[in-house]
């Protein structure tokens, strides 16, 4: 799912068709996509629909960040986002 939505950032860039017009994904499709990472569906992430949908597939789940934290000695977090850990954006 990263590298989909991923591909068509880079796509829709690079032929200058960037909008929700052409690549629209509606409120609940990107608040499923947000839970099925960890996040909270309200979570804000930044950009255009097709953009959140990469920035969202780009995290690591919260399963995922859990699992590494209690291998290496912490208590697991029940928090989306970790301390210190921002979520990354988009270069343009």
């Amino acid at each position: 799912m990263t590298d989909l939505y991923g591909e068509l950032c880079r796509d829709a860039t690079e032929r200058n068709l960037l909008g929700d017009d052409y690549y629209f994904l509606s409120d609940l499709v990107l608040s499923k996509f947000k839970m099925f990472q960890g996040f909270d569906p309200f979570t804000h992430f930044p950009g255009l629909c097709v953009e959140q949908a990469y920035l969202i597939w780009l995290q690591t789940p919260l399963n995922t960040k859990n699992a590494l934290l209690v291998a290496n000695g912490f208590p697991p977090t029940y928090e989306p986002v970790l301390p210190g850990i921002t979520i990354r954006t988009i270069q343009r």
